[in-house]
């Protein structure tokens, strides 16, 4: 017996070293795939420049199976590169990475060799919760939850646009408050996003929209932007509550009759639906300037020029709300969107800041719920558990385990729910040693438990044999023990 459970463990091992590139879900620890040859790397959380360095250079390249094989010099660069930013994505906090890495880092997962690494422990935190990876009931649940009551962060590296479930559904659901009438041509909110400013008595603002992206290659994220400028007074501008009391014109017979239809994203005027206007240039004021009021306006952006700009008329405004199709910040590059006009583009130029946005760029979720419309004491309870789920999925499941859906909200609602992120590995495991080591403990394992009852069997095994034996020897009048107090001959 003995010899079996030695032959079989041999050839586990064996079998198990075959194939060094047996990476993936369930395969090779990160803390042995770092010391290979030919794909060799360093994980170091605080190492930002390099991490930052190896997303960027994977930029640059299409992702594929023959890139991620390359070899150079003997080294699989590209391959080293993902290693690089796999690792630190599953291993270290959860901002150790840039917002936009992460398309990046799912573009290339499925061509690339993976590692196996879980966040690294943290004491201040509590363990997540046990799951099951094959049912995803509990992490479907916990999506619909999330999506319902959060607003997604939005922006991230290059201020991608993503169009942002939870502000739809808030969307509806003011639709239905407001007498059930839809806004826009197909029903529903048109705007995505909406701000509240003060305007500290200048006569006009100027509304920039700059080109983003890597240099070479930077773009307005579209031609076009649908935006409406409307004034309000000092309690709505207080209570940052613009965008429940009336997010339309009432002018006319038809109250949508001044809205964009939807598809005017793309468009310069869908449906000669809203006035549109061009960049200023400073000699056609007619032709750029935005007055607060009923009337919506859709902005041609200046394909020709880094930057548009737009005035919005404040005279004798104190406060006005802005409505748009887009979030601005998706537009902003190297300087604010909303700026004084007086001041523009000299050291004396001012930042215009929101007192209140729907949505804030940096989202709602968790805690922070308690500031969105109809949040109450209990959703935000029943948000910071689905976050708890998804947390334990993302860090206990392996990626190709799970729908994309766990990335997105993962990642969307983070930065406001980083209280509540849990311990996927035990306090003690040493993940970058190659093996990692079982966490060092006081307590009696299962192991251990089962070690010991092994070696109890076995004694009693061993017990019975040598009592067989020696019933033997003493039948053939062999005995292995002798009376020393019996006479001779007796």
């Amino acid at each position: 017996m003995l010899y079996t459970v030695l032959a079989l463990s041999t050839l586990f091992l064996a079998a198990a070293e075959e194939d060094g590139h047996a990476h993936g879900d369930g395969g090779e620890p990160c803390g042995c795939a770092q010391y290979e040859e030919d794909h060799p790397f360093k994980i170091d959380c605080s190492d930002k420049a390099t991490i930052n360095a190896a997303i960027d250079r994977l930029k640059k390249l299409t992702p594929s199976k023959a890139e991620c094989e390359k070899v150079v010099d003997g080294v699989m660069t590209n391959q080293v590169d993902f290693f690089i930013m796999q690792a630190h994505h599953d291993y270290c906090d959860h901002d150790t990475l840039r917002t936009g890495d992460e398309k990046i880092f799912h573009d290339w997962e499925s061509f690339c060799l993976n590692c196996v690494i879980k966040r690294e422990h943290d004491d201040k935190l509590k363990d997540c919760p046990a799951v099951t990876c094959s049912d995803h009931s509990i992490l479907d649940a916990a999506h619909f939850t999330l999506v319902n009551n959060c607003e997604a962060a939005a922006g991230g590296d290059g201020h991608a646009h993503r169009r942002l479930w939870a502000q739809e559904r808030r969307a509806r659901r003011l639709a239905s408050h407001e007498g059930g009438h839809g806004h826009g041509a197909a029903g529903g909110d048109p705007w995505e996003w909406e701000g509240i400013f003060p305007t500290a008595g200048a006569d006009s603002l100027t509304f920039r929209l700059q080109k983003v992206g890597e240099e070479g290659a930077k773009a307005y994220p579209d031609d076009y932007m649908t935006i409406m400028v409307a004034p309000i007074d000092a309690d709505e501008a207080a209570e940052g509550r613009a965008g429940i009391v009336h997010m339309h014109t009432d002018a006319g017979a038809n109250p949508d009759e001044n809205w964009p239809a939807d598809g005017s994203n793309g468009t310069p005027n869908a449906g000669g639906a809203c006035t549109g206007l061009v960049s200023c240039t400073g000699t056609n004021d007619a032709a750029c300037t935005v007055t607060p009021g009923t009337t919506c306006y859709t902005l041609t952006l200046d394909q020709a020029n880094a930057e548009s700009y737009y005035k919005i008329a404040t005279t004798g405004i104190a406060h006005i709300v802005m409505f748009a199709e887009h979030l601005p910040v998706e537009f902003e590059d190297t300087a604010h969107y909303l700026v004084n006009t007086v001041g523009m583009g000299t050291d004396a130029e001012v930042d215009v800041e929101p007192s209140a946005q729907k949505p804030d760029p940096a989202g709602k979720c968790c805690e922070s719920q308690m500031d969105m419309f109809e949040a109450t004491a209990d959703s935000v309870k029943a948000t910071i558990g689905a976050f708890k789920s998804v947390v334990a999925y993302h860090d206990l499941c392996g990626h190709d385990e799970l729908p994309d859906m766990v990335e997105k909200d993962f990642h969307d609602y983070e930065a406001n729910c980083a209280a509540h992120f849990c311990n996927a590995v035990e306090k003690g495991v040493d993940q970058l040693a190659c093996p990692s080591p079982p966490p060092p403990s006081t307590d009696v394992e299962v192991g251990a438990v089962i070690g010991i009852a092994v070696g109890a069997g076995v004694a009693l095994i061993l017990l019975g044999a040598c009592i067989c034996f020696m019933y033997v020897r003493e039948k053939s009048g062999k005995p292995i023990f002798t009376n020393l107090d019996a006479k001779p001959g007796v």
